[in-house]
């Protein structure tokens, strides 16, 4: 069972090639040797519990090109993977193109419906990420008791001769005494005893800017925690959106984060700030994708920029308050104070 055939290419690495040397025919080439080529297959598209299918993954990619391959413990749902092998066919010379061969032996343990999830194949090329995606493949999964064995009873447990000893009765009435005893102290005690209520929560700017200081005196950087790392940036600003704007951002996907910047009432400058990180950074948590340090330092500058650009602007209520403390008396609505008086 053949799935289907996708190829990608990095429009940049076309454009930047057509550029130098300014011919269709080398854009033409180019297209040829940056495309990447990638059919799926599957053994069988419906499995019995705890039987195995096989799927395949092949990509056909140009060399000197880097391919990450999604995470098997992560990117399955509820199949569980068994076996993982990956192979590499030796360089065509004629093309100038590997081929990379990747084996999943799957099975679930569920009787329900299922389907083996997009999977995500991340190709650097010349530093630039390009993701290329496996369509998703329903299965049907089927139970291993069939009809004539589903009206099969139980057998019974094995059964106690005799009268059972009383030990089990006095030690439950000794149980049950001593729980009311527990729970009458606690709602004694708990009514003189005074909890002080919790402070309120911080603003969301003063909380985001205190998570981003104690991100930065962990030192991932430095421990090479790239995925830590990342992971607590992404947190601190998806949270900051939350309570800026109220918000379920801390739920959202990186596709419905940047759905949702998009038709925001952002500015541009701090919007395309918060669309780079969220593109960057999701290869970097959900991928083996590791880029530069300069571009994990900008991950957090930019962090940090959104927050700074999209704080609340209090000066125009604190303009406010003041001219109306400074308004005449006669214009101004007598206090409760000056009514009782």
């Amino acid at each position: 069972m053949t799935g289907d055939i996708h190829i990608r290419t990095t429009i940049r690495t076309l454009f930047r090639r057509l550029a130098k040397t300014g011919s269709v025919f080398a854009f033409l080439t180019a297209f040829t040797a940056t495309a990447a080529t990638l059919t799926t297959s599957l053994s069988s598209d419906s499995l019995t519990v705890g039987d195995r299918i096989e799927y395949t993954v092949t990509l056909t990619v140009p060399k000197n090109v880097t391919v990450v391959p999604p995470e098997i413990e992560q990117d399955f749902g509820i199949l569980a993977v068994k076996d993982y092998r990956e192979d590499q066919v030796e360089l065509d010379r004629k093309t100038k193109r590997d081929t990379l061969v990747y084996r999943y032996m799957l099975t679930t343990y569920k009787v329900e419906p299922c389907s083996i999830p997009a999977l995500p194949y991340v190709i650097v090329e010349e530093n630039i990420p390009d993701t290329i995606m496996t369509k998703p493949v329903p299965l049907r999964v089927h139970s291993v008791i069939t009809a004539d064995t589903a009206d099969l009873k139980d057998l019974k447990p094995q059964q106690v001769a005799g009268n059972r000893p009383l030990i089990w009765l006095w030690i439950g009435l000794a149980l049950y005494v001593i729980t009311g005893f527990i729970l009458g102290a606690k709602f004694h005690w708990g009514k003189r005893r005074w909890v002080a209520p919790p402070p309120p929560p911080k603003p969301p700017y003063e909380e985001a800017i205190m998570a981003l200081k104690d991100l930065e005196t962990k030192q991932y950087l430095k421990q090479g925690h790239v995925k830590p790392f990342t992971f607590g940036l992404s947190d601190i600003l998806k949270r900051y959106i939350s309570r800026r704007y109220d918000v379920f951002a801390a739920e959202y996907t990186t596709g419905e984060m940047l759905e949702w910047l998009e038709q925001a009432q952002i500015e541009p400058e701090p919007k395309k700030k918060a669309q780079w990180f969220f593109k960057t950074s999701d290869p970097i948590k959900f991928a083996r994708y590791v880029p530069d340090m300069d571009t994990l330092y900008t991950l957090e500058k930019e962090a940090r920029n959104f927050v700074e650009k999209t704080r609340p602007d209090l000066t125009g209520r604190k303009e406010a308050n003041r001219s109306d403390r400074n308004q005449p008396a006669q214009n101004r609505e007598p206090s409760t104070e000056e009514q009782s008086k």
